[in-house]
């Protein structure tokens, strides 16, 4: 079983595919009816004098020349889910945070269509999603935190092997969420885009992470329980802690979730969302 884990786009959640050979060498069928079905069911092998260098499989089979990475292991990860991960900044990030941290309180203040909105749709807690949600064309400390975001986009996006020749990217939304003790955000996903994320600017020790869902939880109708030692690729759920001066990127359709603020500080964070054209 193979895994690849990188510290700026890792699988976290991934579909695991096992190739074996159906008769191992030396224990081909003897009888006459056996060997014609055997015949049949590698037909669709190709002849080993047309697979170039590719070299013999640990099984004994071989593989095309293009298809030569399927000798290494039998059983490999398809489909990850990747989360990006990264500093915004090298340097800087505590000064830069500081007055981040003051202005996302003084949107609060300002913004009473917001806070009438979160009394009723998160309570406890305040956010300018249904109100100021393109903070970028409102506040230049925020449209210098989107051209910082975009770089970091951009990478996640070429992990991800998306092909933005000739295209753009811009981000449609940009919010504050500001979460005292006891506040909440419910499992959720974010449609409408390609990628969305979250840039953490006051997180206080003990303050909850963000939780992923593995996105094919709804398929797994017959499956038996995971072992108690279980790999996270291969966990249900994912928890990345919230770390201030840090920015997580994922892909719009894996849901999310951020569990109750047990703290008695306020975690403060902005998220956002990218679009193509």
């Amino acid at each position: 079983m193979s895994f690849i884990i990188d510290s700026k786009a890792g699988f976290v959640l991934s579909s695991l595919c096992l190739i074996v050979p159906l008769h191992k060498a030396g224990n081909e069928p003897t009888n006459k009816r056996g060997k014609q079905a055997a015949k049949k069911s590698t037909s669709s092998i190709p002849n080993p004098q047309n697979c170039g260098a590719g070299g013999p499989v640990a099984s004994g089979l071989r593989f095309p020349r293009e298809t030569r990475w399927l000798r290494d292991m039998p059983t490999r990860a398809w489909f990850p889910t990747l989360i990006y991960h990264e500093p915004l900044l090298r340097a800087g990030r505590e000064r830069f945070n500081a007055g981040l941290a003051d202005e996302c309180r003084n949107l609060r203040d300002y913004d009473a269509a917001g806070r009438r909105w979160s009394a009723k749709n998160y309570p406890g807690g305040y956010t300018s999603y249904a109100s100021l949600n393109q903070l970028h064309k409102f506040s230049s400390t925020f449209a210098g935190l989107e051209r910082k975001l975009t770089a970091h986009v951009r990478k996640f996006a070429a992990a991800l092997d998306m092909d933005l020749r000739g295209r753009t990217i811009a981000m449609t939304d940009f919010w504050v969420n500001i979460m005292p003790e006891h506040a909440a955000h419910s499992l959720h996903l974010h449609p409408l885009s390609f990628v969305s994320g979250t840039y953490y600017v006051v997180t206080p020790r003990g303050c909850p992470g963000l939780k992923f869902e593995d996105p094919r939880l709804s398929k797994f109708m017959a499956a038996p329980p995971k072992t108690p030692g279980v790999r996270p690729a291969n966990r249900p759920h994912l928890t990345y802690p919230a770390q201030a001066g840090h920015v997580i990127l994922f892909e719009s359709w894996l849901r999310h979730e951020v569990a109750a603020n047990r703290t008695g500080a306020e975690r403060i964070s902005v998220s956002f969302n990218y679009n193509w054209s």
